[in-house]
């Protein structure tokens, strides 16, 4: 087991691959722990980093480029008499699932993601970098790059040790994003929220879920497709509640669930 510098991060989320420069004194360590500090408190997975250079800024402050390589789950903690703060750090380099699920979700991933750099107007190049990524477990972390995805959700991404399950949390995420961007597209709003539903996170389903009658108000085929995916998660109440909202706003005795 390795024991590293803990480098405590704030507002950012360092991922494997990821070069990164920082404003901070790593002294002669090569290789350090970078951790997400959420809440006041450090999450337990961070990005074990090499050091590639450092660099003395004007006033007598260091600044240091890292490149990230794998990700470390934080042990036991020790401060040296500097003051610096040293864990035990379990490594955790990323295996290769081969199976069809993970495979699955890397080609939906892939999909996703190129639709929403084609509908951002990207010229080729980033489109040309996920495409050029073979792993799944690296491909689901290109999502840190982006900058819709907040802080929460890198760290969750990020937490997510097992290759299958992180290339489908990024999935979902991606879902979301492409939902936003097509906000009037009930079916995605469906099958992000059947992500979260299949993965036991039924109440973040349920919020995607609510939104699809107001995606096109005073439309009555969007209660009755919001209270059917309810209903075949058997979420018997929330169903029932959003088919009695669609016959109060829209007198449709025909809000039924389907047979």
């Amino acid at each position: 087991m390795l024991r590293l510098l803990l480098v405590p991060l704030e507002d950012v989320v360092v991922f494997p691959n990821m070069n990164v420069t920082l404003t901070v004194d790593v002294g002669d360590e090569e290789r350090v722990l970078l951790v997400p500090r959420t809440e006041g408190e450090y999450v337990s997975v961070g990005t074990v980093a090499e050091v590639t250079d450092r660099v003395r800024l004007p006033g007598g402050s260091y600044a240091v480029a890292l490149q990230g390589v794998h990700r470390g789950v934080a042990g036991a903690a020790q401060a040296d008499p500097q003051g610096r703060l040293f864990v035990e750090v379990e490594e955790h380099p990323d295996d290769l699932p081969a199976d069809a699920r993970t495979r699955e979700l890397e080609v939906e991933y892939r999909a996703v993601v190129e639709e929403i750099l084609e509908l951002r107007g990207d010229d080729g190049r980033i489109q040309a970098f996920v495409r050029s990524i073979k792993e799944a477990g690296a491909l689901a972390d290109t999502s840190g790059y982006s900058p819709d995805l907040s802080f929460e959700q890198k760290v969750t991404l990020l937490q997510a040790v097992d290759v299958t399950e992180r290339i489908e949390l990024a999935l979902q995420m991606q879902r979301e994003r492409l939902a936003l961007i097509y906000p009037l597209d009930a079916s995605l709003l469906v099958k992000a929220g059947e992500t979260y539903a299949d993965a036991q996170q039924i109440e973040t389903a349920a919020e995607l879920w609510k939104r699809i009658p107001s995606l096109k108000p005073g439309g009555a085929d969007l209660y009755l497709e919001a209270a059917t995916v309810f209903w075949d998660y058997f979420d018997y109440g929330r169903g029932a509640a959003v088919s009695c909202q669609g016959r109060a706003s829209h007198c449709f005795d025909s809000l039924r669930p389907r047979r």
